[in-house]
């Protein structure tokens, strides 16, 4: 009997996000860097309306949102009880029903950013950390963010009305 290996915990949350989108809620865009200690991936699923015009970093007095969590890839996406052993449409059923006023807030039509979001989980797979921000991170200079699997990717779209 073969057992799949478990998903990190940035794998788990960001294909919850691309499914999201898939079912029309892609004005919803996740932020997510390292912890200064560089030991924790932080995150946070939030409505575009709640980032800064850059397209991928919260608003100052937004920040950590609503919808946020901390790990080092063993964790359950956003703390939630057997989250690691849950399935893609499990851990959106869950982020809908826990996050319903955010997920609502990020139901319009972005496909410019769905599209980039899903080249983002492609290259982050199998087990990569796309990081937008932390302490020796300047994405803005560099053009693009770094995934901790040694690929790059272009910086998403900016907000657009």
């Amino acid at each position: 009997m073969s057992m799949s290996p478990r998903k990190l915990t940035w794998i788990l949350v960001m294909e919850m996000v691309a499914r999201l989108h898939e079912l029309g809620y892609q004005r919803l865009r996740l932020s997510c860097g390292a912890a200064p200690n560089g030991l924790y991936w932080r995150y946070c699923v939030a409505p575009a309306e709640q980032f800064q015009a850059d397209g991928y970093l919260l608003q100052r007095h937004v920040y950590p949102g609503v919808a946020y969590g901390s790990s080092n890839g063993g964790d359950p996406p956003f703390g939630w009880e057997n989250g690691l052993e849950l399935d893609t449409k499990a851990l959106v059923r869950r982020f809908l029903e826990r996050f319903a006023a955010a997920a609502e807030a990020g139901r319009e039509s972005d496909p410019e950013y769905a599209r980039w979001f899903a080249e983002l989980v492609e290259l982050s797979r199998p087990d990569g950390a796309v990081v937008m921000y932390g302490e020796y991170v300047d994405a803005q200079a560099d053009g693009r963010f770094e995934i901790t699997n040694g690929k790059r990717v272009r910086l998403p779209p900016p907000l657009s009305g």
